[in-house]
């Protein structure tokens, strides 16, 4: 349709109608970053965060807390609080209060309201497992074990600007208690911090301090006194940790598919039928379907919200 058409369609509206404020790019543009900001604080970022058009580049600062409690949620789909009128930021400290008699006074009975979809966990989820295959995690394969076995892990370094600080947040999958498979909505949230009191700059002649040099190995020793713990050792299936790879031991998440992608465009590369393929290429778990005899992500806005699923 021509501009001049577009025009004379709009002209029987009112100014400020969604109709007409949806052809102005930067009313959708707002409207995204407002949308980005609500689904923040419904994750548990409680930081006041401003919609602005550097928010991907990390203009906003949160506290490491809010980040664990965000990654548990896209990670299990799930907000955890304290109580209904509660801060989504306060976790419990204190589970359990026992008298001298070993009577439970009070205990911590979470109450989890999931605001995501399967489908958008499963994505996060397998985005976060790449980062550690093939991303700023490396240093992290293979180096989280359970009886000398490598576990497999999720997560995403972070370094500032100027290297004021550097963070790395990170999922370790739980073993199922009544099946001993390890699932990562069953796991632990990691998060760690490392930098200076005055926000100086971690860097020097020498050296710099970024997100896989700074908290990376910090996450990575607090991951594997976990693994290598009684509570958590007992319960998994040894059997399948010994002739499982790595990435056998989650199995790929329902309704997503392996495909292989281009690593420069990160585009699906293959057809159902196969075929030769010369360049290199990385596999992915996806949701695709086919098109014309090739394969194409499915792209499908979600609105966050209450999930009875």
């Amino acid at each position: 349709m021509h501009t001049k058409d577009i025009y004379k369609r709009l002209a029987v509206h009112r100014p400020y109608d969604l109709e007409v404020l949806s052809k102005i790019r930067d009313f959708r543009t707002l409207v995204n970053l407002t949308y980005i900001v609500y689904l923040s604080k419904r994750i548990g970022i409680t930081s006041k965060l401003d919609p602005v058009l550097s928010f991907p580049l990390g203009p906003n600062s949160i506290s490491i807390l809010e980040a664990g409690l965000a990654y548990q949620t896209l990670i299990t789909g799930k907000v955890y609080s304290l109580s209904a009128d509660s801060d989504s930021t306060m976790v419990p400290i204190i589970i359990k209060i026992v008298d001298r008699e070993g009577e439970i006074i009070w205990k911590y009975e979470p109450a989890p309201r999931k605001i995501l979809s399967t489908r958008v966990t499963n994505l996060v989820t397998e985005i976060l497992r790449k980062v550690m295959e093939t991303g700023t995690g490396q240093r992290a394969k293979d180096a989280v074990r359970a009886f000398d076995i490598p576990i497999p892990t999720f997560g995403k370094t972070g370094t500032a600007n100027q290297f004021t600080n550097s963070a790395f947040v990170g999922l370790i999958p739980g073993p199922d208690s009544r099946t001993g498979q390890l699932d990562p909505r069953d796991g632990y949230v990691i998060s760690c911090y490392v930098g200076y009191d005055d926000n100086r700059p971690m860097q020097a002649k020498h050296f710099t301090i970024y997100g896989s040099s700074g908290a990376l190995p910090l996450w990575m020793d607090t991951a594997n006194a976990i693994t290598t713990s009684e509570g958590y050792e007992k319960k998994l299936q040894l059997a399948d940790l010994v002739f499982s790879s790595t990435s056998d031991l989650i199995p790929p998440p329902k309704g997503l598919k392996t495909v292989s992608v281009s690593p420069i465009t990160g585009l699906p590369i293959k057809t159902f039928e196969g075929g030769d393929v010369t360049s290199p290429t990385a596999e992915i778990f996806g949701e695709v379907l086919k098109r014309e005899g090739a394969l194409d992500f499915i792209r499908r806005f979600e609105p966050v919200g209450e999930k009875t699923e």
